[in-house]
């Protein structure tokens, strides 16, 4: 079975547009979308892309302290940015509620997760950022 993939190098920030649209394009409006990078590569930069595209009208931001965010979008439904960086085990993010999140029919962009993605019963797709020795960013969508 063909696996669909988009490996794209990114110059900058004006490059992220086009790429949150055939990011949806191509996959379709996915219930969970897990981020893979490093701290600053830009997660949280490419989520606010993909809000953009999908009619997002709250502001969005990092939800590393609140640990989920939820943003209401023009037709709406909600979409859920979550940070598992601060989670130290799958007891606390039990706690937090990512689980009955996971199993709606929301959309759940996950930034960090390592911890969980392992108990996530449904499609994904995975999106991998990697900085470049020259700045520029790779991003692996699958």
């Amino acid at each position: 079975m063909f696996q669909k993939r988009i490996e794209r190098t990114i110059t900058g920030i004006d490059d992220l547009p086009a790429l949150a649209e055939e990011i949806l394009k191509t996959f379709g409006v996915q219930n969970i979308f897990l981020f893979h990078a490093e701290m600053g590569a830009g997660k949280t930069t490419l989520i606010k892309y993909l809000c953009v595209e999908l009619d997002v009208v709250d502001e969005v931001t990092s939800p590393t302290f609140a640990i989920v965010n939820e943003y209401s979008t023009k037709n709406a439904g909600s979409i859920y940015h979550m940070d598992m960086y601060r989670i130290k085990d799958v007891d606390e993010a039990l706690q937090t509620g990512v689980f009955e999140l996971l199993n709606g029919n929301e959309i759940c962009f996950i930034e960090w997760p390592e911890l969980i993605e392992d108990y996530i019963e449904t499609e994904v797709v995975n999106i991998k950022i990697t900085i470049e020795n020259s700045g520029k960013r790779m991003i692996t969508i699958w």
